[in-house]
Parts: structure tokens; C-alpha cells; sequence
């Protein structure tokens, strides 16, 4: 489960929770029109996480949470003030 939110005026978390499968080396991030920001990589097994928190975030832009895998890339629906 991927999950992204704002709050506080300028600051976003974006966390993913692993249900299953093997362990898989990810990084959360988000989007800001044409700027990404990540986390650094992590190996997370099922029942474990990986969350990340910025600060700065420009307020009450449209932000989108992301999910970076061997797999692909993947994205939250949008997160607005």
C-alpha cells in the first residue's frame, strides 16, 4: 500500500507498506509539477515499510507520491491542500 499526504503548510510523507512477497529494494519520493525527490534505497521485507518525510514543500501545490522499484514506478492519486 502506497500512501501520500501534506500537511503542516509545507511538509509531505509519502510510505509505502509491504503485505506480501519477497524483499524488494525500493525508494519513496513525490512530485512537484516537473521536480521528483526520493529517499535513499531501502530493502524492505513483507510486514515492513518505508516512509520518508520533506519539509519545504511549496504551499498548497498539487503533489503526487511515488514508489521507485526494480519493478517500475508508481504513483498516489494527488495530494492537495
Amino acid at each position: 500500500m502506497l500512501q501520500h499526504y501534506k500537511y503542516t503548510n509545507d511538509v509531505a510523507t509519502t510510505a509505502y507498506y509491504k503485505t506480501g512477497g519477497s524483499a524488494v529494494s525500493v525508494k519513496v519520493g513525490y512530485a512537484q509539477g516537473s521536480s521528483t525527490h526520493y529517499s535513499v534505497s531501502s530493502t524492505i521485507s513483507s510486514g515492513g515499510s518505508k516512509s520518508a518525510t520533506w519539509t519545504g514543500v511549496a504551499y498548497c501545490t498539487t503533489t503526487v507520491g511515488l514508489l521507485s522499484a526494480s519493478s517500475g514506478t508508481y504513483q498516489t492519486p494527488p495530494a492537495v491542500c
